[in-house]
């Protein structure tokens, strides 16, 4: 159990120094997705962005943190 408890918070840590590592509009969309569990419908709203072009940007933010993390060595 502390093992596992461990290992979540380093992946955490992890996850937040690639975030960080991200420019600014990409961290956005990522936060906004997938921690703040926002649709794309709602993130437009916010953003003042077409739908569409938040799916197309939040595919290049995760590709860009995929490739970040990769070169990272947090994914070995």
């Amino acid at each position: 159990m502390i093992e596992e408890h461990v290992l979540n918070e380093e992946l955490k840590s992890n996850v937040h120094k690639v975030l960080g590592l991200l420019k600014e509009s990409y961290r956005t969309l990522l936060i906004f997705k997938y921690f703040v569990g926002l649709s794309y419908k709602e993130i437009g709203e916010i953003l003042n962005l077409d739908e569409n072009k938040v799916k197309t940007y939040l595919y290049r933010a995760r590709n860009k943190f995929k490739e970040l993390w990769e070169v990272s060595n947090y994914g070995r």
